[in-house]
């Protein structure tokens, strides 16, 4: 990857191309994410319900993503795709104690998946 940082979706066609022609990694029985390799850098958006928590809550969640993908040691090689992570509402609990490294570590389980093609 060169020097560029990954940019957020935020056209919704490019979300309903990841919807329609991407791929679908269900990394854990709470996050899913729809991938497409394309493009010459990363790209990715958040799909986040208020059913997930409350505003500060979503708000922690989000920044971990752009935290973790802001990261040049998770993207050693050239990475160029598309992802929507989309978290599903379990409870308001759930989100509200999950820790940062747990949540880094099921974006890391889904770059694994992606390299592998699953």
């Amino acid at each position: 990857m060169e020097n560029k940082k990954p940019q957020t979706l935020k056209i919704s066609s490019e979300f309903q191309e990841l919807k329609d022609t991407g791929q679908v990694f269900k990394v854990n029985h709470w996050m899913i994410v729809s991938f497409l390799k394309k493009g010459k850098e990363i790209n990715f958006g958040m799909t986040f319900t208020k059913k997930i928590g409350s505003a500060v809550i979503r708000n922690r969640l989000k920044r971990w993503t752009r935290e973790f993908f802001r990261d040049d040691t998770v993207f050693k090689e050239d990475a160029a795709f598309h992802a929507n992570i989309i978290l599903k509402p379990i409870s308001e609990k759930f989100y509200k104690e999950i820790e940062a490294s747990a949540y880094k570590k099921a974006l890391n389980q889904f770059v694994i998946m992606s390299k592998q093609g699953r």
